[in-house]
Parts: C-alpha cells; sequence; structure tokens
C-alpha cells in the first residue's frame, strides 16, 4: 500500500491462511494498493522513478541496490537519494546512494534479494522553477552544499531572452526580485541569493503584462 511518501506491506495469504489479521489495513482515500506479481528471483521498484514496477533479476546482471535504481531511472529532481528503502521480510533498509555516488561509500550498497520491495521517496527539501525556464518543476536540493541562485538556476536552463533582470523568489509570503542578469555578466554578488527549502523560483517573460498560474491544472 502506497500511502504518501510511505509504503506498508502487508501479508494478505497469512491473513486469509492463518487468520492473523495483523496483516489487515484500513486504507485511506489517495491509497494505492500494489498487489505483486514476482516471478522467480524478482523485486518491485517503486517511487521516484521512470520505470517502475517488477525488475527481474538477471544471471550477469549487477543486482546490487544502485544497479537496480540506476536501471530503473531516478528521477533525478525530486528523488531523494539519500534515503532508498528496502523493504525484505519485515525488514526495513534504508541507504544513502547519494554518499555512494558522491563519496564512493561502498556500505550504502546492498545486495537484492528476490521478492525485495525497493522504494525511492519523493525529496522533501525541493525549490520548485517556473516561468521562462526550460526545465520547470521541482529540483531536489537535500544534501547539496551550495544552494544559491547562481548555481540552482542554470540547472532549470533559463531562457536567456526571458526577464532574467527580474528573477523572483517567493518564500513565505514574501517575494524578493534579484537581477540574475548582472549577477551572471557583471559579478555583481549583492544580486545573489540563498535558496531555502519551498521557494518558488519564478522567471517572468520579457513582456511584464503576465499573469502567472501554478498548482494542480490541466492547462
Amino acid at each position: 500500500v502506497h500511502r504518501g511518501d510511505e509504503v506498508i506491506v502487508r501479508n494478505l495469504r497469512a491473513y486469509f491462511d492463518q487468520g492473523d489479521t495483523s496483516q489487515t489495513l484500513l486504507l485511506e482515500d489517495g491509497d494505492r494498493v500494489l498487489v505483486p506479481q514476482l516471478g522467480t528471483g524478482s523485486i518491485i521498484i517503486t517511487g521516484q522513478v521512470m520505470r517502475s514496477g517488477v525488475v527481474p533479476q538477471e544471471v550477469g546482471r549487477s543486482n546490487d541496490l544502485f544497479a537496480t535504481v540506476t536501471l530503473a531511472g531516478p528521477n533525478r529532481p525530486t528523488a531523494d537519494l539519500s534515503r532508498v528503502t528496502v523493504y525484505r521480510k519485515g525488514e526495513k533498509i534504508v541507504r544513502d546512494l547519494t554518499r555512494l555516488e558522491e563519496e564512493g561509500d561502498t556500505s550504502q550498497n546492498i545486495m537484492l534479494e528476490p521478492g525485495d520491495i525497493v522504494h525511492v521517496p519523493m525529496a522533501t527539501e525541493t525549490v520548485v522553477f517556473a516561468g521562462e525556464v526550460a526545465r520547470p518543476g521541482a529540483l531536489s536540493i537535500h544534501g547539496a552544499k551550495e544552494r544559491d541562485l547562481v548555481r540552482l538556476l542554470p540547472l532549470a536552463s533559463p531562457n536567456p531572452e526571458g526577464g532574467l533582470d527580474r528573477v523572483t523568489i517567493y518564500r513565505e509570503g514574501e517575494a524578493i526580485v534579484r537581477n540574475y542578469r548582472a549577477l551572471v555578466e557583471e559579478g555583481d554578488m549583492t544580486q545573489n541569493i540563498e535558496l531555502q527549502p519551498g521557494d518558488l523560483v519564478y522567471v517572468p517573460a520579457d513582456d511584464v503584462n503576465n499573469i502567472m498560474v501554478l498548482g494542480a491544472l490541466q492547462r
């Protein structure tokens, strides 16, 4: 059962065959129930990956956690690779794949076993980019040592023709305007700012007569 950022595993076979009522669960609005179809030597990967579902373990291919998550294609703007969780027969194993990638800490990798469920959670520390950028949306800044505007905005590929002299950071009811063009072209570091989780960074169009609409919309 996927409930928000939580994965709850229940053994319904034990409930039906043995009457183990601890394996039941009261479902809530928004829950997603996954009944796996595991073959021999298969695992399941869920969460912030591009290819979720059953992953067969194959001879001749590395079946460790890092290789499996990489194969599934983690959605790096929103995936929290520092809290990848493996559910194994009632056990919960958490590994920091960011440390493995950046520091080579191989203790954060494990070999997967048939029946494992791997969950890549959504990052809780994100900055959202919108407006005149090629890659709008959330960007995880969890574990990032450098979180300022001059380093993070290029990751969203801002439009050079956009209103880069009026980049606006919306933060808890506050609107902070920075001249990103002066920051980059003239080295004016007074225009830089440390970004915080929850910030919305908006690059306006060169035409000031625009309205920004965000949220759960189709258009």
